[in-house]
């Protein structure tokens, strides 16, 4: 029996209509994949929280304490009886690959991460990390959390009133920041590295980032996890002192959508 083989003509509208399809699908399918580790980042926050609750627990009721050139200064050494060493807990599914791009200019081959780059430190030069420290990660503290003797800002404790708008650790450029008012944004930076360096890495700019969707995943004092929006970042209470203020416009930042 004969059978009538395709025309070109068709094989191509065949072929157009697939293309069409996938040009279609795809972008669906990354935004599938995006909510998916949006999913994961905020598990991994809320595990976090966790861990800061069990410090708490074992200390009555103290945050881990700050201490200066000493390795006692990273949420993941205060934190590795409580998550035992798990590595991959460091990093947000949307800002794994490392960043080689922003030096830090405190270590040679140490670098400031980015909306979509973790943060990398040379452990063998860094006197506050473990030599036996991966150095790396995309999440940061805010350290005004922590026990700081003498200082009027910083919590200490768990058991701060409306622990649930303090936030502990979350999406970041860098392992930690101070976040305060009078913290200008670089209004006139036009990328990551130019929006966040040496100059301000202890600042919110530090956490001012839209890595996921609008904003970033945080845990907070109470152990709770929340997603953030970028603009809203300074309505929370960073420290004891802090001003709680409005929406800020970050049209700016056309470079973080």
């Amino acid at each position: 029996m004969n059978r009538k083989a395709f025309t070109l003509i068709e094989l191509l509208v065949v072929i157009s209509i697939i293309a069409l399809l996938l040009a279609i699908m795809m972008p669906a399918l990354s935004m599938v994949k995006e909510k998916a580790r949006g999913v994961v980042g905020m598990s991994r926050v809320k595990q976090w929280g966790l861990c800061y609750q069990l410090f708490s627990n074992d200390h009555d009721g103290s945050f881990p304490e700050f201490k200066t050139e000493t390795t006692n200064t990273t949420f993941m050494y205060d934190l590795k009886d409580y998550y035992s060493d798990i590595d991959e807990m460091r990093f947000c599914p949307s800002a794994k690959k490392i960043s080689q791009s922003n030096p830090t200019g405190m270590q040679q081959g140490s670098f400031f991460g980015s909306t979509l780059e973790a943060w990398k430190v040379n452990v063998q030069e860094a006197i506050w990390m473990e030599d036996d420290d991966i150095g790396a990660g995309s999440y940061g503290e805010n350290s005004y959390i922590r026990k700081l003797e003498g200082s009027s800002k910083t919590w200490g404790r768990a058991n701060m009133p409306r622990a649930n708008t303090v936030p502990v650790l979350m999406d970041a450029r860098w392992n930690n920041a101070w976040p305060d008012n009078n913290q200008p944004l670089r209004r006139s930076a036009t990328t990551d590295q130019e929006f966040y360096d040496a100059g301000n890495w202890s600042s919110i700019s530090c956490f001012v980032m839209r890595r996921h969707g609008d904003g970033i995943n945080m845990t907070m004092a109470d152990g709770s996890a929340q997603k953030v929006d970028a603009e809203e970042l300074w309505q929370l209470r960073w420290n004891r002192q802090f001003e709680r203020e409005g929406e800020k416009d970050l049209s700016f930042m056309k470079w973080n959508r």
